[in-house]
């Protein structure tokens, strides 16, 4: 196997894409939070899924080398968002929704953020744990 084929020179996209075709049905996720259930994503529906939100963040005008905060609770949305952002090639900033309001909005004026999504905004009105764009600025 030479280098541009190794799994460690894919990006992490086209890694899961290839996981995805390769064994659609493999489990990729198993969320089981505190409050009890559980939920399973295959890598056919992570990437599938994950791609749908890559295609609403380009959309709403999120680029390569953009910092888009994340402000969803541990969740499969949380994990869809990021690797959404990882497809774009953005830089993902996860910022608690438990967060003071005064440190979210210290953390959202440096970091110079493009977009943010679930509950991250300077706001602190909490969302519920699906994805939504909450802003984007160019």
């Amino acid at each position: 196997m030479n280098n541009a084929t190794s799994p460690r020179a894919q990006s992490f996209g086209s890694r899961l894409a290839d996981l995805a075709r390769d064994e659609p049905d493999h489990p990729a996720i198993i969320f089981a939070p505190r409050a009890g259930g559980e939920r399973r994503l295959s890598r056919r529906e992570l990437n599938s899924e994950s791609n749908r939100c890559a295609r609403l963040l380009a959309g709403a005008g999120v680029h390569a080398g953009d910092v888009v905060v994340v402000g969803l609770p541990n969740s499969i949305e949380h994990y869809l968002v990021t690797l959404a952002i990882w497809k774009l090639g953005g830089c993902v900033l996860p910022l608690g929704p438990a967060l003071p309001l005064v440190a979210r909005e210290e953390m959202l004026a440096i970091a110079g953020a493009r977009a943010t999504s679930g509950s991250a905004g300077p706001s602190g009105k909490t969302q519920p744990p699906s994805f939504q764009i909450a802003n984007v600025t160019r």
